[in-house]
């Protein structure tokens, strides 16, 4: 997945040089079993030429079990945090653009206020279009209406301080209008999946 969040420059050192930047998680699940199975780098090349940096990235390779380990450091404790977004049907670099600017806008927005972002981050979940052939007939087959699905989009914004609460709910809506916007001209309507309504979201939603 996408993400876009308040990380540290190095992973190896998670509270240190902290600033909004770009996260690519790519897993692949070996098979040792399987003596003809891509190498990492090999399975990941095209995605890799595929990333345009202004520097050099950092790439970490590791067992999926340490990696749980590393994300510890990135929710702490004690913080208020929520997990707000809609869906949308397709990517396009002008909407990332969007995104991270308005990421950006809220991070300086949290250190204005004297708090500190840590664990922010929205994040881009990739599914399989149609969920591969999963997904119910019609939006009367389910509890909720989902015959549409598309990419998650989330935004789970980490503070310590209720006074940034005001702040956060309202570029929590910026963010939703940014991707319902940019949905409405990439696709139809994709109800909200309900473990991540926002607050701002209607009852059609």
């Amino acid at each position: 997945y996408f993400a876009v969040g308040y990380f540290p420059a190095n992973q190896a050192n998670p509270t240190v040089d902290l600033a909004p930047r770009t996260l690519l998680t790519a897993l692949r699940f070996g098979n040792p079993k399987d003596a003809s199975q891509k190498d990492y780098a090999t399975t990941f090349t095209d995605l890799l030429k595929g990333v345009d940096t202004t520097e050099p990235p950092s790439i970490y390779q590791f067992p999926y079990s340490d990696a749980t380990l590393l994300v510890d450091p990135f929710f702490p404790e004690g913080f208020r945090r929520g997990f707000y977004g809609p869906q949308t049907s397709n990517i396009t670099i002008s909407y990332l653009e969007k995104i991270t600017s308005q990421f950006k806008s809220w991070v300086a927005g949290v250190l204005r206020n004297g708090d500190t972002p840590n664990s922010a981050v929205f994040v881009l979940q990739y599914m399989f279009p149609g969920l591969n052939g999963n997904l119910p007939k019609s939006n009367d087959a389910t509890g909720w209406p989902h015959a549409d699905a598309g990419h998650q989009t989330l935004f789970s914004p980490g503070y310590s301080k209720a006074s940034t609460d005001e702040l956060t709910l309202r570029d929590t809506a910026i963010f939703n209008q940014i991707t319902h916007k940019h949905q409405a001209t990439v696709g139809g309507f994709i109800a909200d999946y309900p473990n991540y309504i926002s607050p701002d979201s209607t009852g059609r939603q």
